[in-house]
């Protein structure tokens, strides 16, 4: 005996894809209007992926620079709504994945808990942005580093060793380098 299942409901099932897909759409198209006139500039720094923010034309005017660094497991995409904020207030914000991260195609090495570690590795990993960052062309040469959780470590590290930075803001914050004195 042969049994043959009639597909019942199938309109509705059309129509709830097609539902479904038009609220995508409209989900989409909210995410993209929420950037504004945020301008994004994709780039790459020896490997390193990174995104600038910016709000108006290069060269409108000089801005201040903010490198904004993620947390373990983290990527410069969970970072967005920090740089697109601090884009829309006038700053020159920069995201980018650290090793092991994000897009980043490079494993990141060594052991995190330990500063002579995979810790120097990112700290002059985030050189290599700042140099980026401060030699784009409406930069006004002043600095800030934001960094999240693990980042918050690696920022505040840099900051005591390169007389650039002019303000150091720690999210989530863990780093052995703060001490009370």
């Amino acid at each position: 005996m042969r049994v043959t299942h009639v597909a019942k409901g199938r309109p509705a099932h059309v129509i709830l894809l097609f539902l479904g897909l038009a609220l995508i759409a409209a989900g989409l198209l909210q995410l993209r209007a929420a950037r504004g006139d945020v301008t994004l500039t994709q780039a790459s720094v020896d490997g390193t992926p990174l995104t600038g923010y910016r709000a108006g034309a290069v060269d409108a005017c000089p801005r201040p620079v903010v490198i904004i660094s993620h947390g373990f497991a983290g990527s410069q995409q969970l970072m967005h709504s920090f740089a697109l904020t601090l884009a829309r207030r006038g700053y020159l914000a920069v995201t980018f994945d650290y090793y092991g991260h994000g897009r980043h195609p490079e494993a990141l090495r060594g052991d995190i808990t330990k500063v002579e570690g995979a810790t120097q590795m990112l700290v002059r990993q985030t050189r290599g942005v700042v140099d980026y960052a401060l030699a784009l062309p409406d930069a006004s040469g002043e600095l800030a580093l934001l960094g999240h959780s693990m980042a918050s470590d690696i920022v505040v590290r840099y900051a005591t060793m390169d007389p650039r930075v002019d303000a150091t803001v720690a999210v989530s914050m863990f780093s052995t380098a703060v001490t009370a004195e």
